[in-house]
């Protein structure tokens, strides 16, 4: 079984265009009801032929988006942009690439202050270890 939440917080989270995200959803074996339903979330108000006659045009900041928060991740869990995903942004023009950046230091930056957030509620809620 696959829930509307998964197909759209995991399934199409990486997809970040409007038409990558039809074209993904088009790709994925599922009841038709939820299906519509996530399609006309992401179409958002737009016909399937006004997102998809761009298509090559969103590409561009979809690439930029997925490339920066890879980054991202690359950042909080290793400390440094591993290899491979500097490569893939290095290949972009210089342009993209400094796009890339910023998302990347941003997105590490707020993920990081959420993760202290949710710790520091974590130790709200414990008993101090001088009672145990």
């Amino acid at each position: 079984m696959i829930t509307q939440y998964e197909i759209e917080h995991v399934l199409l989270a990486n997809e970040h265009s409007k038409a990558r995200k039809l074209l993904k959803l088009n790709s994925l074996t599922i009841d038709g009801e939820i299906k519509e339903t996530i399609k006309e979330k992401v179409l958002n108000g737009e016909t399937v032929e006004e997102v998809m006659s761009r298509i090559e045009s969103d590409d561009r900041m979809h690439w930029i988006t997925f490339l920066g928060k890879k980054a991202a991740a690359d950042l909080l869990t290793l400390g440094k942009v591993q290899p491979e995903t500097m490569l893939e942004m290095s290949a972009l023009p210089e342009k993209d690439f400094r796009e890339v950046v910023k998302i990347a230091t941003s997105t590490a930056r707020n993920l990081n202050d959420i993760t202290i957030e949710a710790e520091r509620d974590l130790s709200v809620n414990t008993i101090h270890k001088s009672i145990v």
